[in-house]
């Protein structure tokens, strides 16, 4: 890929995963899950140096249908962990393309911090994030989203909201 193809595909990443934090932010979590394939993986291990989800423990391994029953759960004021909601921010910065050669497996990697607000009390959480993306028209489709928390291996708090 050519530079100027590459910095164009970069600026297309990069404009998409902000639009996925800003979604976020504004709590549309239907139309963040529409940026998602059908067969997708939100993944978040405990041990950040494997390099699949399964034969190892995770904070969260979360296919498509379990996205779905996380949303569902967050809009039905049942879950008191997030009743009232927590406010968040994304931060999404040092995004590089580290596998751009196969347009079907666009992998897109950064760092984020993600500020919480519930009830008074504030938190952040520092990752490594890594997008799987494949094109879709002008746009992108999440295959899939792994978490790095800088401090997974340590006691978390209930991560109820979505990162």
């Amino acid at each position: 890929m050519n530079g100027d193809a590459h910095a164009g595909l970069l600026c297309r990443c990069r404009d998409f995963v902000f639009t996925e934090a800003a979604l976020l932010d504004a709590g549309d979590f239907e139309a963040w899950l529409a940026l998602f394939d059908d067969e997708c993986a939100y993944w978040l291990p405990i041990d950040t140096s494997r390099t699949e989800p399964h034969g190892g423990l995770n904070l969260i391994f979360d296919d498509r249908r379990r996205l779905e029953d996380r949303i569902s759960r967050l809009r039905s004021g049942s879950q008191h962990t997030e009743d009232p909601p927590s406010r968040t921010v994304h931060l999404i910065g040092n995004l590089r393309l580290t596998d751009a050669q196969d347009q079907s497996a666009i992998e897109l990697d950064g760092t984020m911090v993600v500020a919480q607000q519930r009830l008074g009390v504030k938190r952040e959480f520092h990752a490594r994030v890594v997008w799987l993306l494949r094109e879709d028209g002008t746009s992108f489709r999440i295959r899939q989203k792994r978490i790095d928390l800088i401090d997974a291996d340590q006691p978390l708090p209930a991560l109820t909201f979505l990162l």
